[in-house]
């Protein structure tokens, strides 16, 4: 999904920054990010294979035992990073000795947090209810240590923009922890085969991004000489706190008061639909967002460049979304079995959040790269609130509640606040993301209504079903956007990139202004 959205930012991008080397520099930002864009494929696929396979090997508890966990490491690996690979990427002029100051502080603090968590580990069993818990917990310590020794190099490929070897870092990393959790599951079916995959994933990031930096440490800097990217990647770790809350709240709310099997429901819904899509922004995050801080001083050209990443992400998720929320009834029963029928309404709610996020989880890499940092932290504090009060109220309704009051509430209040916050400054106002998001609805509002109706009187075998209504619903969306001024912008822009990888075969497609 991925794979031509950015290759033609990055290289119009790039060629803005530095006109003398432009060439040498587009090629390389093209070449490399087509080789993520693959890689994020890859990656979608072995998500997916994962979702289909493990939920015919594993039990729902299975699924919930691990996803009472994950929120808690990820939470700790967040606190670990402290923003310091972002300071890597976007502040300019990091030295060798600043690289290695950050580097033994990270490690510091991944051995003090993995400690803490397996001595923590008898008292999250106490908090869920379940000694199941207290094992993997322990484990699952050590994938902080492994995430602190490739945080750093992770930074490093990201900040010069070396694709290709974060192309093989992803994909060796996810491609080991599929097989890590099929074979597991395969021996002993439990939740330790999705332990497994974790650590199968980040085994072999940690050895790809060693060999690809070859990076070793120099003589540290002193502390008072990083305290500007300390500072700066404070505002980063207070603004990702802020946002893992937002994000897990309801996996710890839903284990705590609701157990073990509503919450695997609730993951496999989760992981199905939104995951998928993380899976891609993410990604793409790593690679617009020093890209937008180079052009931060140049509104016009960041404005154009933001306008084009958002535009082409949202082009080719918000029709997929649509798509599959309304064939959610044909879509579970087929990828995960009859025995998971309880995912679909959970799945069509948080449905309605994926079809928005494209836009949402664009926001704050304004902010990162305009380096409004202290700005970034409020925003996602004001929007963990929502999204808090949101699951406790859902909390009343069951595990279908929490889903309809996350994604209901967010986009009638937490996108809003975000657009108009994000907005008040900067080169681009509330005003344009308005301006951007507008076509999208129209086109995904009519493209959920032509998807029930096709529905309704199309009666096919579920596979060529969703099939169909996947040509159909791009169709639909594509033309409404083709019928609007901004939405033939987006659609000449993808043309333009297509064409541009096929030799130029495709410029005939344009759609006349």
């Amino acid at each position: 999904m991925s794979i031509k959205t950015i290759p033609e930012d990055v290289e119009t991008a790039a060629a803005e920054i530095d006109p003398g080397e432009s060439e040498s520099f587009s090629h390389r930002a093209m070449g490399g990010a087509l080789m993520l864009g693959s890689a994020q494929a890859v990656k979608f696929a072995c998500q997916l294979a994962s979702t289909v396979i493990l939920s015919r090997l594993l039990a729902p508890t299975d699924f919930g035992l691990f996803a009472m966990l994950m929120p808690l490491v990820w939470f700790v690996m967040m606190i670990q990073d402290f923003g310091l690979s972002n300071a890597v990427i976007t502040v300019p002029d990091v030295s060798k000795s600043h690289e290695t100051t950050l580097f033994l502080i990270n490690i510091g603090l991944s051995v003090f947090l993995a400690g803490t968590l397996a001595a923590a580990s008898p008292l999250i069993g106490v908090f869920y209810g379940t000694t199941a818990v207290v094992n993997l917990a322990v484990v699952l310590s050590g994938t902080i240590v492994l995430s602190g020794l490739s945080t750093l190099q992770f930074a490093i490929l990201t900040r010069d923009l070396r694709f290709g070897a974060m192309t093989i870092a992803e994909i060796g990393g996810a491609v080991g922890g599929l097989l890590a959790s099929i074979i597991v599951a395969i021996m002993h079916p439990s939740s330790w085969a999705l332990v497994a995959s974790v650590i199968g994933n980040m085994s072999v990031g940690l050895i790809c991004g060693w060999g690809a930096t070859r990076w070793t440490p120099g003589r540290p800097a002193r502390l008072s000489e990083v305290k500007h990217l300390l500072a700066f990647g404070g505002g980063i770790a207070s603004a990702n706190i802020s946002n893992y809350i937002a994000r897990n709240a309801d996996n710890i709310l839903i284990g705590r008061y609701l157990g073990a099997q509503p919450l695997g429901f609730y993951d496999r819904a989760y992981k199905l639909l939104l995951f998928p899509l993380m899976q891609i922004v993410s990604p793409l995050s790593r690679t617009v967002v020093p890209i937008l801080s180079r052009l931060a001083n140049d509104g016009p050209r960041y404005k154009a460049a933001y306008r084009r990443a958002s535009n082409q992400i949202m082009l080719i998720a918000i029709p997929g979304m649509a798509v599959l929320v309304v064939m959610a009834d044909e879509l579970i029963p087929l990828a995960m079995g009859r025995q998971w029928s309880s995912v679909v309404p959970i799945f069509r709610w948080l449905g309605l959040a994926g079809m928005y996020m494209p836009l949402s989880q664009t926001l704050p890499w304004l902010l990162v790269s305009q380096q409004r940092t202290r700005e970034l932290s409020t925003v996602m504090a004001m929007h963990t609130a929502v999204c808090v009060i949101a699951f406790v109220v859902g909390l009343q309704f069951q595990v279908t509640g929490v889903a309809a009051s996350f994604a209901l509430t967010d986009l009638f209040v937490g996108l809003p606040l975000m657009i108009l916050y994000v907005g008040r400054s900067g080169p681009i106002s509330a005003w344009d993301l308005v301006k951007l998001a507008a076509p999208h609805v129209i086109s995904a509002s009519l493209t959920v209504i032509g998807l029930l109706v096709f529905r309704h009187f199309v009666s096919l075998p579920n596979l060529p079903k969703l099939i169909a209504a996947g040509f159909f619903g791009y169709a639909i969306a594509w033309t409404v956007l083709a019928l609007l001024p901004g939405g033939r912008e987006t659609i000449n822009q993808f043309i333009a990139l297509v064409s541009r990888a096929t030799g130029g075969r495709l410029a005939w497609l344009s759609v006349a202004s």
